[in-house]
């Protein structure tokens, strides 16, 4: 029955097919023989015939020496330099000879300026930054972004620096910093790179007016980096620096827990969060649960939210305690009501599904409610691609078919975009924008790849642009100016990603003055196009009456249309207006799954793919740990891969910690439990996978009934080809249900129609059930059979309860009696 059966089916079925194929051959030895002769001849010339597609090329091109280049250039500057002051100040050649030592050991930093006290200082003109700033050539390494944010900091600190000991210098040193500035500016022109990584937004020489613009923005943005900085916490500068290099792909682990402890150490309580978590799920330390135990115990004894969290997750999945549903209860209680995310949310759940609580919509909704507003104020555009890999289906059906993109194939599009392909130059540009499909989000080559799709007609590249300069990142400096010219060049092209883009400059006023009428044609004109911005856009502006008369129905129209698309905001919104009934009919159900999906977009769904990246690698312990954490936050994926793993023999807590006390016998009571909640939330695998375990009893005794239940929803609400099989099944046994040999056919077909896969499975069984047919018939006589008398059939009680395998392994036999003769 179920999966088993229908494999058994396949199996017969290319058996008799390979038998068939054997018996109706009639060559001979020799034509055989005569064939392998030919072959080899074939081959033989071929091998003979010259490869003249085998071909070498390379660039050919040299890399740049920038130190070497450095170096030339400072000693540029510095004879420039000592030859100006010296006509300038009327300096004497002894105090000459004393400042070109001190000048020659820094000449490696030609913009250290002297402040007359035997000190030096970093100056950092517009023109010095703009050529520092500029884009390498090379982007094809990860660590330039890392780099380029390196320089970017260190020039802030510079700049304060450099303002403060002016103000004490004396006026010849002023001269100097001028002097310094102009042979920096000579610099520039003589054309000599720079090796830094930072982009540089005003490459398009823009006019001077912008670029003093950017100057005092610059150093408003210098000196509130600088205040910000003044203001962390002890031990926050460390933690954030520890997060930043665990983020990188081939990040110094070592360096990242040195800074973890340093962090801890001083107090910081996110740092002390996180090394709790890390000994929980062995990413950064060595995994151990009793000590991670120690830890949660000692923040929650504190009070901490992240903590009581910690302990709830590790009671509800018995990790380390007995599983105690109630205690976990308490524990998520608390640390909702301290505002923990995690705690929120998983609380949201319980109460939204009943367990462990009475199901209340309403108390769901305010917990969702609140996961679902911060995970929307932190949103950009759409929100950052989230792939959810199910493991059942990765294992069915491949890699390729649940969406990741191989190494290989990233590769082929790279060739081809550095061949001039317009269309991988902007599907790269897209991928490394938001990332997702197995690949890693990077901003600067989605930026590299989109300046060379700006040739395509279609404005796209531009317009993408456009939203890197507009938004800013860690490598991308937010410019307005050089944002907006990006999105009037894919405007020309009539593209409505730039369309959206430059309504939402009007709208906000970003380097233009706001006007919302013509925000609200532009977004009109995007959103015409389908995109789904834009649709959101306009959906917002009609909700609040922004250039257009305030207009409910079209805003939740247009709210609709976005999230049809995925628009985690337009989604959020929608959502909103079901909780409170404005403008739509209020439904609370409506209003929780919404949220619901917003809350499960937060940033904190990369754990999926750690998780998953754990299983690949053959972690199944750290796999089974992650996924259980955010089955607990409610991810109907992650309960599903749970289930998967158990069900599938892999560990279990039980061998994670030793001080568990899960047994290998809880093994399918757990797995159930997981499926069943995943079938609670309209998963069909799930609903299926819990009908097998009824009918088999795994996890629980044999319950046909429950079996046929769980079928009968899939089948009604899912239209699953496996279900349908299933409950033929049980209708042609008679299990669980009334034996009925019509509601069998109808249901076998059923489940030919619904999926291709069933077509074979399905033949089998109908040529079963007319041999069940004509074998009532020859038993009962053609009266009986007519009067519909066919209660008992003995036949199928006489062969035990697969019968039908045994009648094909003897038909099998015949036809390799008949092969045998045939051969004599």
């Amino acid at each position: 029955m179920s999966n088993s059966k229908m494999k058994d089916y396949y199996l017969m079925y290319w058996i008799i097919v390979v038998l068939v194929a054997f018996a109706c051959s009639d060559q001979t030895a020799d034509e055989q023989q005569s064939k392998v002769d030919k072959k080899d001849a074939e081959d033989t010339d071929a091998t003979s015939k010259p490869d003249s597609e085998t071909t070498t090329g390379g660039n050919g091109e040299e890399k740049t020496d920038h130190f070497k280049n450095l170096k030339l250039a400072s000693d540029v500057v510095l004879e420039k330099l000592l030859k100006e002051v010296e006509s300038l100040v009327e300096l004497t050649k002894e105090e000459l000879e004393e400042k070109r030592p001190v000048k020659t050991q820094l000449e490696n930093d030609d913009n250290l300026v002297n402040n007359g006290d035997g000190t030096y200082s970093r100056e950092t003109s517009s023109n010095t930054a703009q050529e520092n700033n500029r884009l390498p050539n090379n982007l094809n390494s990860d660590n330039n972004g890392q780099s380029g944010s390196a320089s970017y900091q260190d020039n802030e600190k510079s700049d304060t620096a450099s303002q403060n000991d002016g103000q004490s210098s004396d006026n010849k040193f002023r001269i100097i910093d001028k002097i310094s500035s102009s042979s920096n500016e000579r610099k520039r022109s003589e054309d000599i790179s720079s090796p830094t990584k930072q982009i540089d937004p005003m490459e398009l020489q823009l006019d001077d007016d912008i670029q003093e613009e950017d100057e005092d923005s610059s150093d408003s943005e210098s000196s509130a980096e600088q205040e910000k900085k003044e203001d962390l916490a002890p031990g926050q500068s460390e933690y954030e620096q520890a997060l930043e290099i665990l983020s990188e792909f081939d990040g110094n682990k070592e360096s990242a827990r040195k800074l973890l402890e340093i962090a801890k150490n001083l107090g910081y309580i996110e740092a002390r969060r996180y090394f709790a978590m890390a000994k929980l799920f062995g990413d950064v330390f060595p995994r151990n649960v009793m000590a991670a135990i120690e830890d949660l115990e000692e923040l929650a004894a504190k009070g901490d939210p992240a903590g009581q969290h910690g302990l709830g997750y590790l009671h509800a999945t018995g990790l380390g305690f007995n599983s105690s549903q109630a205690k976990a209860l308490v524990y998520y209680t608390f640390s909702a009501l301290g505002g923990y995310t995690f705690g929120e949310m998983s609380l949201g759940y319980r109460y939204f599904n009943g367990i462990g609580v009475s199901k209340s919509c309403e108390t769901a909704l305010s917990y969702y409610k609140r996961v679902a507003t911060k995970v929307a104020a932190a949103a950009t555009s759409g929100g950052d691609a989230i792939h959810r890999i199910r493991l059942s289906e990765e294992a069915e059906q491949g890699t390729a078919k649940i969406g990741l993109l191989d190494d290989d194939i990233v590769q082929y599009y790279q060739f081809l975009a550095e061949k001039g392909d317009l269309q991988a130059q902007t599907a790269l540009g897209q991928l490394y924008y938001q990332g997702g499909r197995g690949v890693k989000k990077d901003h600067l080559k989605a930026l590299k790849y989109f300046k060379m799709a700006t040739k395509a007609t279609d404005g796209i590249g531009d317009a993408f642009l456009g939203k890197l300069y507009s938004e800013g990142s860690k490598n991308i400096k937010q410019s307005n100016r050089t944002a907006l010219e990006y999105f009037r060049k894919s405007v020309d092209k009539k593209s409505p990603i730039g369309y959206c883009g430059l309504g939402d400059m009007y709208l906000h006023g970003k380097g233009l003055a706001k006007d919302y009428k013509k925000a609200f044609s532009l977004f009109s004109l995007s959103a015409q196009q389908g995109w789904a911005d834009g649709q959101l856009q306009l959906g917002l502006m009609h909700y609040k009456g922004l250039g257009t008369p305030k207009d409910l129905k079209q805003a939740v129209k247009y709210f609709n249309l976005a999230s049809q698309s995925g628009h985690i905001l337009a989604i959020y919104h929608l959502g909103m207006l079901h909780a409170t009934g404005n403008g739509i009919i209020r439904s609370c159900h409506t209003a929780t799954e919404l949220l619901k999906t917003v809350a499960e977009r937060g940033q904190w769904s990369r754990i999926l793919m750690e998780a998953y990246s754990a299983f690949k690698n053959g972690q199944i312990s750290d796999a089974l740990i992650k996924y259980g954490f955010m089955a607990e936050l409610g991810y109907e994926i992650a309960q599903s891969n749970v289930a998967y793993i158990l069900d599938k023999g892999k560990k279990m807590f039980a061998y994670i910690c030793e001080a568990s006390h899960i047994r290998e016998t809880e093994k399918y009571p757990r797995a159930l439990l997981q499926w069943s909640r995943a079938a609670s939330q309209g998963s069909t695998v799930a609903l299926v996978k819990v009908g097998d375990y009824h009918y088999y009893g795994f996890g629980t005794k044999v319950d046909y009934e429950a079996a046929a239940l769980n079928y009968r929803v899939a089948s009604e609400q899912q239209n699953n080809a496996q279900a349908m099989f299933n409950l033929a099944y049980m209708h042609e046994r008679g299990l669980g249900l009334k034996r009925d040999m019509h509601l069998a056919k109808r249901y076998y077909d059923m489940a030919s129609e619904a999926s291709t896969e069933a077509y074979i499975p399905v033949k089998l069984a109908l040529a079963k059930l007319s041999f069940l047919y004509t074998a009532e018939w020859l038993r009962h006589g053609f009266g009986r059979y007519l009067s519909g008398k066919q209660d008992d059939v003995k036949l199928d009680k006489s062969l035990t309860n697969n019968w039908d395998l045994y009648l094909m392994a003897i038909l099998i036999g015949f036809l390799i009696i008949v092969i045998i003769m045939r051969r004599r």
